[in-house]
């Protein structure tokens, strides 16, 4: 796996990469360039907008995604990197329409972007797969995520809801899930959902613990060995946190009051915040696409 260091991308002047070895971490993913040609046509470091957990919310991501692209004309940036830290699905209204934008050619025409998985995504995939038992999914914003299909729940149970379920979810939508890697690097960035373990290495991790983990990272205030960009736990506030360590994503889309964020990350580490709420402005997306699904 090719990594942004010294060895194939060439150097701003004054750079410090991040070195990452060949062989990471479970379900890694290698990333796109962490550079942009500049119209004098050298490389330079870009700016990476860090979108937070979406949970079914596509008016939201709309709107945020709306926000981004103006910051990025701002930017003298055409089409801006964008990176998703995990959990697109359950507890908000309208899974199928978050997965409907991810999927579409709007945004893969509009941003270079990138997407790890979740701890929903993989409870969801797991019942699907029969690997969990679907009740606890369910009764934590999975029931929210199988009504966005069409798919009733009312008495029946539920292994013959998740049949019903797993019928009607469209091969893109669960093609587009079972890719999601767990981590991503970019420049002296990694992309996770939950976090990591301060315990371990970085390349000695544990996929429970990039999916899951809470207080032991949280609370962690020295080096992981790169700055860390999760969502996972909401941020007090519901404010993106940016700390020396890490930056927290997740502003609460999907509970009473929440409202969804991007970091937008400078080369130099700077963090500057949009945030979209339920009156935000910006652009909403749904309803063209599910006009053409």
């Amino acid at each position: 796996m090719a990594f942004c260091n010294s060895a194939n991308i060439p150097q701003a002047p004054g750079s410090m990469p991040t070195h990452f070895p060949d062989e990471f971490l479970p379900g890694m993913r290698a990333p796109a360039p962490c550079w942009r040609r500049g119209r004098d046509g050298l490389r330079r470091p870009r700016t990476v907008y860090a979108v937070g957990d979406v949970h079914g919310c596509p008016h939201m991501l709309g709107r945020l995604l709306g926000m981004v692209l103006a910051d990025a004309a701002r930017l003298g940036v055409e089409r801006p990197r964008l990176g998703f830290v995990g959990d697109f699905v359950d507890r908000g209204p309208d899974s199928r329409g978050v997965l409907d934008i991810l999927c579409s050619p709007w945004i893969s025409g509009r941003f270079d972007w990138f997407a790890v998985r979740g701890n929903h995504e993989q409870w969801m995939l797991d019942a699907l797969s029969g690997a969990v038992d679907p009740l606890p999914w369910l009764r934590n914003g999975g029931a929210e995520t199988v009504e966005s299909y069409g798919v009733r729940l009312g008495g029946s149970g539920a292994d013959r809801a998740i049949s019903r379920f797993a019928a009607a979810l469209p091969d893109r939508h669960r093609a587009f899930l079972d890719s999601l890697p767990l981590a991503v690097a970019e420049g002296e960035l990694l992309f996770v959902h939950a976090g990591v373990d301060p315990l371990l290495p970085l390349d000695r991790q544990k996929p429970e613990s990039l999916l899951w983990i809470r207080t032991p990272f949280l609370e962690h205030a020295g080096s992981f060995g790169a700055r860390i960009v999760h969502g996972h736990s909401p941020s007090r506030g519901m404010a993106v946190e940016a700390l020396p360590n890490r930056i927290g994503v997740d502003t609460g889309c999907g509970f009473p009051g929440g409202r969804l964020s991007a970091a937008a990350i400078a080369p130099s580490g700077r963090v500057q915040t949009l945030t979209a709420g339920p009156s935000a402005g910006g652009i909403d997306l749904q309803q063209g696409l599910r006009s053409v699904a």
